[in-house]
């Protein structure tokens, strides 16, 4: 039972560092995909490019850090969101009294708390008692201190409360904002000898292995110490499911707008034609997320992951393939990309074929040897010839049907005949 809960613990750790990981590859890959704008001056030029080498550089750092590190990290950056958050919200509060009926009134078209009255003040209060603990609990103050430290974050409520002068509130709330943020580089300064040592650590073990290990070992030993295929598999799953949501979203939004401008639609329709996508719209669709899939670097190499993965079960060691056939189409419209993407996945299909013939060649040599006609030992090896026949002939088939002669359309089928003549 022991056994079993501690496997599950480190489970769970593994999967939570992963997923910490994931934010560091968002933000490398947004850095190298954001929009450059040559007309800013040199001082704005240098401006920009000193702030994205920073942010790669930060994000490598934080990607590479060890998991107690990482999550050290992650917790000292969440108690100062939280921070900031109180501070925000204590200002709009005492700043804006009507900033939150405002707000659902517009985004919600009702209003859902009141313009005043005890229910706003508690609720609010809730909130930031919610905040201050998790501020206290991450930055690991003792008793005292958090005391405090929560004390100083209501304060602005009861200023509120008690509706003391607009002036006097936000002398309040930017004394409480300024004594919080004090707290904070307080705790983080003191913990500025704990980084030193860390990164002196990790410098020292870096060297010591590339010393003894050489560069290889030492790339390998990361590689697998920051699970980097599973943090890139993630990194493209999420991206690609967003933007996913994101495209039926617009595409139903779209739908609405115009069944709205043209009128006199049954409502059945209308909801079938919201809800429902036709297979055009749906190829459409598929087409786009597979072209935004590998539009960069990052995500190229998180599709080879998961294509990779998926593989691994057939054997197959695809990752540098799909990788360097791929790498080389980035440059490409979104149409040659489909183009490019659907012909190294035709290329793929063959190598697979191939594979499993070379692990069924075995198999047919040895019954083709022995004495037993048992169907039940003949049957699944000669039905999975028969597909390794049947579907390089397909193949060629449909190919030469839809595209027009050219070098790749012959090494496929090369590849197909020499799979039919094996």
């Amino acid at each position: 039972m022991a056994t079993s809960q501690a496997r599950l613990g480190q489970q769970a750790l593994a999967v939570l560092d992963v997923a910490l990981r994931v934010p560091c590859i968002f933000i490398i890959d947004a850095i190298f995909n954001s929009y450059y704008d040559p007309g800013s001056g040199w001082v704005g030029v240098m401006g920009k490019v000193f702030v994205r080498v920073m942010g790669v550089l930060i994000s490598s750092v934080v990607l590479l850090l060890s998991q107690k590190a990482l999550f050290k990290f992650y917790t000292l950056f969440f108690a100062v969101l939280l921070g900031m958050a109180a501070v925000l919200i204590n200002y709009y509060a005492t700043s804006h009294i009507d900033f939150y009926s405002a707000y659902y009134k517009a985004a919600l078209g009702f209003r859902l708390l009141p313009r005043n009255g005890p229910t706003l003040w508690l609720g609010m209060a809730a909130v930031q008692l919610v905040f201050g603990v998790g501020y206290v609990f991450l930055l690991n103050l003792q008793s005292v201190f958090a005391a405090l430290v929560v004390l100083d974050i209501m304060i602005p409520l009861w200023g509120l409360m008690i509706e003391l002068p607009a002036d006097v509130r936000q002398l309040v709330a930017v004394f409480s904002g300024l004594a919080l943020a004090l707290n904070t580089a307080v705790c983080l300064a003191a913990r500025l000898k704990w980084f030193y040592y860390s990164c002196r650590y990790v410098y020292l073990l870096v060297r010591h292995m590339y010393r003894i290990y050489g560069l290889q070992l030492l790339l390998e030993d990361t590689w697998k110490r920051i699970r980097f295929p599973d943090v890139l598999r993630v990194f493209w799953l999420t991206r690609v499911t967003t933007q996913a949501l994101i495209l039926v979203y617009v595409v139903r939004a779209v739908r609405r707008e115009s069944g709205d401008a043209t009128g006199g639609v049954a409502d059945g329709i209308s909801d079938s034609q919201g809800y429902l996508l036709s297979w055009d719209v749906f190829w459409d669709l598929t087409s786009n997320l597979i072209i935004s899939g590998c539009d960069s670097t990052l995500t190229v190499l998180g599709m080879s992951a998961v294509i990779s993965s998926v593989a691994h079960y057939l054997g197959l060691s695809i990752l540098a393939f799909i990788g360097v056939i791929t790498h080389r189409s980035l440059s490409l419209s979104r149409f040659d990309l489909k183009v490019r993407l659907s012909r190294n996945m035709c290329l793929l299909l063959t190598a697979i074929l191939h594979f499993i013939h070379g692990m069924t060649d075995p198999v047919l040599m040895s019954l083709s040897a022995s004495h037993v006609s048992s169907f039940r030992r003949h049957f699944p090896v000669l039905l999975v010839s028969l597909a390794l026949f049947v579907l390089p002939v397909a193949l060629s088939y449909a190919l030469w049907h839809s595209y027009a002669l050219n070098t790749w359309l012959f090494a496929v089928t090369a590849f197909c005949v020499e799979l039919c003549l094996k």
